[in-house]
């Protein structure tokens, strides 16, 4: 399958978009920055990002207190408790002890960008991954296929691991192997196999 390596991409986000938090928030954006991916590696080591279904926001306070978010203070969670107590998604706040606290709901556009104008926001949503600013929304790029830039999906069937192969790595071909089996970009047409140094088709068939 595609060659993936999730801390790889967590230095190239936080490359790109420290300087991005820096100018908002100052230095200490950037700490809590660390923060909030270093949470986001706990949190998607126990539940892939798309299985949270309604979205995940995650963030972490500039100044590094916990919050009411709604007027309701957050549950204590542990890492490995977040895919249970948030079963479709919800709202993470990472602490700088690295605790984290949770709420059971999704927040809208306005509260996103509210709230980023005193935290460092990561949301999570189907259609793809960004960091809330209070003038936006900044894409995180993926190039690697899966729904997450951050972190690999798991699977606890076979089945389900093939299957999502098939219709999102093999299907488009971002799988590294079939990236060669096409005659050219418009892939319509499979590479000639007697052509010397071509893909191989016999491999996938025998």
């Amino acid at each position: 399958m595609t060659r993936f390596d999730p801390e790889v991409m967590r230095e190239i986000v936080n490359d790109m978009f420290t300087p991005l938090v820096v100018r908002q928030h100052g230095v200490q954006g950037g700490e809590r920055l660390r923060d909030l991916l270093a949470a986001l590696r706990r949190i998607y080591r126990f539940r892939s990002a798309e299985r949270f279904s309604a979205g995940l926001t995650v963030f972490a306070s500039v100044d590094g207190t916990a919050v009411e978010f709604q007027g309701q203070p957050g549950q204590a969670l542990e890492p490995d408790q977040v895919g249970r107590q948030l079963a479709d998604g919800g709202v993470l706040q990472v602490l700088p002890s690295g605790g984290l606290l949770a709420w059971q709901r999704t927040p809208d556009t306005r509260e996103l960008l509210e709230l980023g104008g005193r935290a460092v926001v990561y949301v999570w949503r189907q259609e793809g991954e960004s960091f809330a600013t209070e003038h936006g929304f900044k894409q995180v790029l993926n190039p690697n296929g899966h729904p997450s830039a951050l972190a690999p999906p798991t699977f606890f069937l076979l089945a389900d691991a093939l299957n999502y192969y098939e219709g999102h790595l093999a299907r488009h071909s971002t799988c590294h192997i079939l990236q060669d089996a096409w005659y050219d970009d418009h892939r319509l047409l499979l590479a000639n196999k007697c052509i010397p140094g071509s893909f191989r088709l016999r491999r996938f068939i025998a």
